[in-house]
């Protein structure tokens, strides 16, 4: 958790009930993954979240984001 509150600012987290770091599994990254594509999150131990690519950015330095919107929250 000290390496989640050391690279995220503080005022995303502060209206969080649960928090933690995870980690993507690499081959996303060259999976040809697309916009509009499911995604299934197990952010928490017997938490899933469904949600679907929103974004995908690789910039000039190879780091791959991917943004997901939760199906079931706003």
């Amino acid at each position: 958790m000290s390496l989640l509150r050391n690279s995220v600012p503080q005022e995303f987290l502060k209206g969080s009930k649960k928090s933690r770091e995870f980690g993507i599994n690499p081959t996303l990254q060259h999976a040809g993954i697309n916009i509009g594509d499911i995604v299934n999150l197990q952010l928490f131990e017997n938490d899933n979240f469904v949600s679907s690519v929103s974004n995908i950015v690789t910039d000039v330095n190879g780091n791959f984001t991917l943004t997901l919107k939760l199906r079931d929250y706003r």
